[in-house]
């Protein structure tokens, strides 16, 4: 049996919560798995849940002119899917299982109720969100990338 509540604590996103707030919102939150291959997210799609990774890794990819890029690779204790619950906007990427997969869903009610009752949250979404803004642009840099030059 798994104990969402050891998870949601191993998140950086809920640390902020009181352990009573912590079990209640555990209660919230559904097991679900996902084998090698299954997608999770898809692009385009309207958001509906909130994930929390946690066992197995899983791919954001996205593609562009039939070529798929590989945005970042989520390990267990790593959130996603909460971009396009706050701005209400249509899924930006795909999120695909490397390996087979557990995951914590959160439905956008319970998710924007969380929100409500404790606003702290949204500092760490903002933390979070700028970090894989700082990512991406160094993968855009090449930073990440090995250069190849040729004469």
């Amino acid at each position: 049996m798994v104990n969402i509540i050891e998870y949601i604590k191993s998140v950086s996103l809920f640390q902020s919560l009181k352990e009573d707030e912590m079990e209640l919102l555990a209660t919230r939150f559904v097991l679900i798995d996902e084998k090698q291959g299954d997608t999770v997210i898809k692009e385009s799609e309207k958001a509906n849940a909130l994930y929390i990774l946690i066992k197995g890794e899983a791919n954001v990819v996205m593609e562009t002119d039939q070529i798929e890029f590989v945005i970042d690779e989520l390990q267990p204790g790593q959130f996603f899917g909460e971009m396009a619950l706050l701005d209400n906007k249509p899924r930006s990427a795909d999120v695909v299982c490397k390996t087979d997969c557990k995951l914590l869903r959160l439905e956008s009610s319970d998710f924007y109720n969380l929100l409500e009752q404790h606003p702290s949250i949204l500092k760490g979404l903002v933390v979070e969100l700028c970090s894989r803004l700082r990512k991406a642009n160094a993968k855009l840099k090449g930073e990440n990338n090995p250069r190849l030059y040729i004469d």
